[in-house]
Order: C-alpha cells, then sequence, then structure tokens
C-alpha cells in the first residue's frame, strides 16, 4: 500500500524496466467534436511517444481533452488528422475491436463489469472471447485475481455485491486476462476512498515494474499523477510534459 506518496515518487525511476521500445506513437494528431453549428478543437497536432515499461499519467482540466486523447489510444476513434502507430503498425489499418481484445486494454472509473456474471467468468471473458478453453480460462483467470489480491473467496460474487475496490480490482484482472501489455486507465480511482485509491496504483506500479507494462493513465489527481515516471499536461488541445 503507498502511504509514502513522496518516497515512491523519489523511487519510481530507479525500480522501473526501461528501455526504449516504443508502445504507442503518436504523430501530429488533432482532433475536434463538430456538429451541424460549430466545431471545437480538441487537440491539436499533438506528438508523443509511450515506451515500453514505464508509467504515464496525463492530467488537466476537464474537456481538456485527455480522456479524448485515451479513446484515440484505445481506438475506440480515429483522428481527423495525423497517425497512431500501436506496436509500430498504423492503427487505421488494423481490426480496432481485436486490439482492444489482444493488445490494449482500457480501465475505467466505473469499472464497466459485466453484472451479470461473476467476478472469476469477467476475467474468464477475453480469454473465452479469443478462443481459450473454458478449463484454462478458469486457471488462468484464479490466477490474474490472485495477482491483485482478491481471495478465492471473491470469485463467486458479482459485482453488486463488490465493494468499489474489489470491482476495481476485478477490471484490472480483466484486462490482464487480455492478453496484451498495454494498460489505458481513465480516472479509475475516481469513485475510491483513499485506501483502495492506493492500492489499485500500488497494483498498476507493479504491472510496470514487474511485467514490463505500459500503463497510460488519465487523472485529476496530482498526488498520483507524481507516482509516474512521467508526467504530461492537457493544456489547449497541446500535450506538454511536466518537469519532475
Amino acid at each position: 500500500m503507498i502511504h509514502d506518496r513522496k518516497g515512491a515518487a523519489s523511487m519510481r525511476k530507479s525500480c522501473c524496466k526501461v528501455n526504449g521500445m516504443s508502445k504507442i506513437r503518436v504523430e501530429n494528431v488533432s482532433y475536434a467534436y463538430r456538429n451541424s453549428y460549430r466545431e471545437a478543437p480538441v487537440l491539436r497536432d499533438v506528438s508523443v511517444s509511450f515506451e515500453e515499461g514505464k508509467f504515464y499519467a496525463v492530467t488537466g482540466e476537464s474537456g481538456s481533452g485527455k480522456s479524448t486523447l485515451l479513446s484515440l489510444l484505445a481506438g475506440l476513434d480515429l483522428p481527423q488528422e495525423g497517425e497512431i502507430y500501436v506496436n509500430e503498425k498504423e492503427m487505421k489499418k488494423l481490426d480496432r475491436d481485436r486490439l482492444r481484445q489482444k493488445e490494449v486494454a482500457v480501465i475505467y472509473q466505473s469499472f464497466q463489469l459485466f453484472p451479470l456474471l461473476t467476478a472469476l467468468e469477467n476475467v474468464m471473458y477475453p480469454m473465452e472471447l479469443n478462443g481459450m478453453k473454458k478449463s484454462e480460462a478458469r486457471k488462468k483467470a484464479e490466477k490474474y485475481l490472485r495477482k491483485v489480491g482478491l481471495a478465492d473467496s471473491i470469485e463467486k460474487h458479482f459485482p453488486k455485491t463488490m465493494s468499489g475496490g474489489e470491482q476495481q480490482r476485478v477490471a484490472i484482472a480483466r484486462a490482464m486476462a487480455a492478453g496484451g501489455d498495454i494498460l489505458l486507465a481513465d480516472e479509475p480511482t475516481g469513485n475510491l476512498d483513499s485506501e483502495n485509491e492506493d492500492n489499485i496504483i500500488r497494483i498498476l506500479r507493479a504491472l510496470v515494474e514487474q511485467e514490463g507494462y505500459t500503463v497510460i493513465l488519465v487523472t485529476h489527481n496530482q498526488q498520483i499523477a507524481a507516482l509516474a515516471d512521467v508526467q504530461y499536461q492537457m493544456r489547449d488541445g497541446k500535450l506538454l510534459e511536466k518537469e519532475a
């Protein structure tokens, strides 16, 4: 559990794997919301590279474009100008549904678990979707739930019977089960108390430090952002790197 945030922040670069390989590359991306009456630019000529084995935080005011950027990185939409590359593959040429099934996982503030599936079944789902046998998916799902610190007693629980912290851990386990090593997190602690917030950030950091994940987290919380290896701020449609 992360109680000493300043200490964790001072240690973060020395303990992380960094090899410089780009997992997501954004080149001159612009995006605007359009309707019959007007166009509202959100991203303006954004270029950035997110490397393997690093934890990134993106902050900014509401409406600054940080969640829009995350949705583009997940392939939920395409930029109107510029290009995005995932593992050096051009996003617009990919099957973007398949991308989210196998390479890029997203976790949300609202958890977005399937309400009629148990915790175990939620984690099994992406593996079964990718053709894994049910028996193997069950074993792996149990392993992922243990990795995020959930006991086997939670496996048969439905989301409505779990706390917010438990639901978000299941969501992280499900993201891991998809098999990719890029994790996008949109305000993942926004609905949690401080203890569960610390637990979730500890889990995400462990994925970066121990397993080489690339984590890109959008947050309003400056204390959480300070624990990242690299901090960016969205301002006036630009992505600006903050000084350590």
